[in-house]
């Protein structure tokens, strides 16, 4: 991927969500901005390499293989990160081009998962049984 300026990434990005989009289930959400900082555009253009979006069904089931094997509850949207590093695995050309693929096998993904705490039980149970 090429390194864009803060005032490039602006330009293409005239209206776009950030965050997951928000779908019939209602279990998502997004944060919806007219156009990216230039600012920040600036200060993350060295790290940040792409986004993607996450289906609300792959959101619910890697929901439920985190609270079944870690018996952990976030919010659903934050298991979007969860997929971050599975679609990267897969980006074999990028890996490559960026260096990271030799880096590969030693690599750590952290998903910062926030919100569990928030939501209330009975949205918890309701999130569970989808």
């Amino acid at each position: 991927m090429n390194t864009a300026s803060a005032r490039e990434i602006s330009s293409r990005f005239r209206a776009m969500a950030w965050g997951t989009v928000n779908s019939a289930s209602g279990c998502s959400e997004e944060i919806a901005v007219s156009r990216p900082s230039g600012f920040v555009g600036e200060t993350v253009k060295e790290m940040v390499g792409g986004g993607f979006t996450v289906s609300d069904e792959r959101l619910f089931n890697d929901l439920h293989a985190l609270h079944e094997t870690e018996r952990l509850f976030v919010e659903p949207s934050a298991c979007a990160g969860f997929a971050g590093a599975v679609e990267l695995s897969k980006m074999t050309d990028y890996l490559e081009s960026s260096g990271l693929g030799a880096h590969w096998e030693n690599a750590a993904h952290i998903v910062w998962a926030t919100g569990g705490a928030l939501v209330p039980e009975g949205e918890c149970e309701n999130y569970l049984a989808n």
